[in-house]
């Protein structure tokens, strides 16, 4: 029974949002025009039209738009109407005409205001961004930049947002805003990479190096120029673009200049060489430009003059009106150079009349003053005079030129302004008699969208009570469940909870069992070790010295005797102390070593500890001595800590050579006594001396005279001193000697 009914008020609820949408769309009816297929292939034909001959046929672009905008008219769709405008705006911007180019950019903007189309908003405003730069309002334009940017971001259109991006770094650059240049080009960079457009990456990786190129002249930046144009070299390279890879060599030159002229004649010629392959007449032309000028400025002027003429002559046969301004000009500069005065007037003329002919304003008065300045540092006054009134006049027409142009431009947007209002107020009279048409029926049609609105409702609350009171009751038993399986789930956390707790005590406990089975087993490999090592070894020297001595004695002179008697004197040592150190290591690992603290001067301890080992000192020829205050006390075990000194004293005779210095000196600070014990011997290597305490590492080495050792020495050390709470540390550098610092606290006894 439940479920039909949810069935039934399923189906009216349907029903009731179809009616719903379809009265809706019944009311925009009357507002969206739509476009026939025909309309559209036909005007997609004639937008790609419109591109093409945009450029190279002005004419056909004017008929071409013309016919665009009588089919927008005709269907009545305020997108392609505005598009229509901003073609209108865009021929008229490519004509010069900038008046009526800013009346059109202002009807299609004024037309896009409602609009859902993103795309051509975003087209909108970066065609206007060009048109603004191009009209000396580089900030309005990165304004309108900025639209289309954020736009094309949100529509993640990445070949927008490239175009726009770098559209606004030129600004950027043009404006002298060299830093922001440089990080919105870099920002076009990442989009190229993501888009694995190398073509682009190179050109851009070439805008970034030519904006740092003039930064590098006051910031230093000529390497970071030199990586991005490298960059753009190896893509052009790897691409196979021979004229661009001429370009960059040309770029690297120019950058070379002032560093190194050398690297910037390389870089000239391997342009050069490419743009004669190429038959590039052009490029090559302003190559010879480059390698003149850097001619000139070394003061070889009659090799610049030469170069110069041959630009001159290649500039005429490609009609290229600026170069034979630049080469002209500088040839008027190097006559001067040459004392030819006639011949550079000549040359300042014809310089200053193609600028003219041109509309170089700025080139002009460079030209011009440059004249001036020139021939009043040769001293020749009239030419002087007569550069300086001539770049004086142009100066002042250019600034009041300006003036003109900006008056003009503003008056002109003024008119505009007003024309387009008073349209405007005649197309709102107009709309507003539509638009009270349009009420009325919409009026009706809401009303009854409403109606059938209000009676969906009251069938939704309706069924949403049901289903409502329905569900409550599911949830109460559900939830009764749910609390069951908690406490079910709570009781089984608890025992899983106890059972880690106690796996975890185990675990700790096996594993403090296996370090310590672990160490007794080292232990005990180490005390075999010894044994059928350390202690046999001596014996077999001791009884082999011993049975040369019992068969030979007679034939064996004194001398040698008394060698053989010498050897066996220093292994019998050798081996009673390696005996007692194992007797005493012994001890202590059966825990046998009893501490008994009592209080004595360190001087009489230290001396105690080293007395046994003086006579091996002597007979290295080593110093050895005490330096502790007499007055220093300390409490502790005195015969352990003999050991320690006794131990590390003869480490340091050891491992000292014949003449060395050994020194035992003590500082009391206010809680500790610290006994150092330093040496100038052979050191201990840096990465061994973790490893000196340790009883499973092997740690003997043979002393500067050969003598043997068990490494046992210096863990019996540490022992004693923690058995006395105190510490032992190393401190040793290799071929530079060795310093034991054994720290004992300060300990008042009772």
């Amino acid at each position: 029974m439940n479920n039909s009914r949810k069935l039934i008020l399923k189906k009216i609820s349907i029903g009731l949002i179809i009616s719903i949408l379809f009265l809706i769309v019944s009311c925009k009816q009357n507002e969206i025009h739509t476009i026939d297929e025909q309309s559209k292939i036909k005007l997609d034909s004639l937008k790609t039209s419109f591109d093409r001959y945009l450029k190279i046929n002005i004419d056909s672009a004017q008929n071409i738009v013309l016919k665009f905008k009588d089919i927008a008219y005709k269907t009545g769709n305020h997108d392609l109407i505005a598009e229509s405008n901003l073609l209108l705006a865009i021929f008229y911007h490519e004509k010069g005409k900038i008046n009526d180019a800013a009346h059109y950019f202002d009807l299609s903007y004024n037309q896009l205001k409602n609009s859902t189309d993103t795309l051509l908003k975003i087209n909108f405003f970066n065609k206007y961004g060009l048109f603004l730069n191009e009209n000396s309002t580089p900030d309005s334009a990165i304004s309108s930049y900025n639209k289309a940017l954020e736009m094309s971001k949100q529509l993640k259109d990445t070949t927008y947002e490239l175009l726009i991006t770098t559209n606004m770094g030129v600004v950027f650059q043009n404006q002298g805003k060299k830093d922001l240049a440089i990080k919105t080009f870099i920002n076009s960079l990442q989009l190229l990479e993501k888009m694995h457009d190398s073509v682009n990456y190179a050109q851009t990786c070439r805008n970034i190096a030519l904006v740092l190129l003039e930064l590098g002249e006051y910031t230093g930046e000529f390497n970071s120029a030199l990586t991005y144009f490298q960059k753009s070299l190896s893509i052009n390279q790897a691409l196979g673009f021979e004229n661009e890879v001429g370009l960059e060599y040309i770029n690297i030159g120019v950058l070379y200049r002032s560093l190194n002229r050398d690297s910037s004649k390389l870089y000239y010629k391997k342009a050069a060489d490419i743009f004669r392959k190429t038959a590039n007449d052009f490029e090559l032309m302003k190559v010879n430009y480059n390698q003149a000028n850097l001619l000139k400025e070394e003061g070889k002027y009659r090799e610049a003059e030469k170069v110069y003429l041959d630009v001159l002559k290649n500039s005429k046969a490609n009609n290229s009106s600026f170069g034979i301004f630049a080469s002209m000009h500088q040839l008027g500069i190097i006559e001067i150079k040459l004392g030819n005065i006639i011949s550079s007037g000549r040359y300042f003329d014809s310089s200053i009349a193609v600028a003219k002919q041109n509309n170089f304003t700025s080139n002009l008065l460079i030209s011009t003053k440059e004249a001036f300045e020139l021939h009043l540092e040769k001293k020749n006054l009239d030419k002087a005079i007569e550069y300086y009134h001539l770049w004086k006049n142009l100066d002042d027409s250019t600034h009041i030129q300006e003036m003109n142009n900006a008056v003009l431009k503003y008056k002109t947007l003024y008119e505009s302004e007003k024309k387009e209002l008073e349209n405007q107020l005649l197309r709102n009279d107009k709309e507003k008699q539509n638009l009270t048409i349009q009420k009325a029926n919409q009026l009706r049609t809401y009303l009854l969208a409403i109606l059938l609105l209000f009676v969906l409702i009251i069938i939704l609350l309706y069924s949403k009570f049901i289903f409502k009171k329905k569900a409550n009751e599911e949830l109460k038993e559900k939830n009764k469940l749910i609390q069951q399986k908690s406490i079910q789930l709570t009781d089984a956390l608890k025992k899983l909870t106890f059972l880690n707790e106690n796996l975890n005590k185990q675990k700790i406990e096996i594993q403090q069992q296996a370090d310590l089975l672990k160490e007794a087993n080292a232990t005990k490999n180490k005390f075999f070790s010894i044994i059928a090592h350390d202690l046999k070894n001596p014996f077999n020297v001791i009884l082999g010295y011993l049975d040369i001595l019992n068969n030979d004695y007679e034939t064996i002179n004194d001398e040698t005797k008394k060698s053989f008697i010498d050897i066996l004197y220093k292994a019998s040592t050798s081996t009673y102390n390696l005996l007692e150190n194992l007797l005493t290591w012994s001890f202590t690992q059966q825990g046998k070593i009893e501490i008994k603290k009592e209080k004595i001067p360190l001087k009489q301890l230290i001396d105690k500890g080293i007395a046994p080992y003086l006579s091996f000192a002597e007979k290295k020829n080593q110093q050895l001595t005490n330096n502790v205050d007499e007055n220093i006390e300390v409490y502790l075990d005195i015969e352990t800590l003999a050991t320690v000194i006794g131990n590390c004293v003869n480490n340091a005779i050891k491992f000292s050579h014949e003449g060395g210095i050994i020194e035992v000196n003590a500082l009391r600070t206010d809680s500790t006594i610290e006994i150092m014990i330093k040496d100038n011997g052979i050191g201990i290597d840096s990465s061994l001396i973790p490893h000196l305490f340790k009883i499973d590492k092997s740690n003997s080495t043979d002393g500067t005279a050969n003598e043997k050792g068990s490494g046992l020495g210096l863990i019996l050390c540490k022992e004693f001193v923690e058995l006395n709470d105190g510490k032992i540390i190393i401190e040793s550098e290799k071929q530079k000697g060795t310093t034991v610092i054994i720290s004992i606290p300060i300990t008042i006894s009772n």
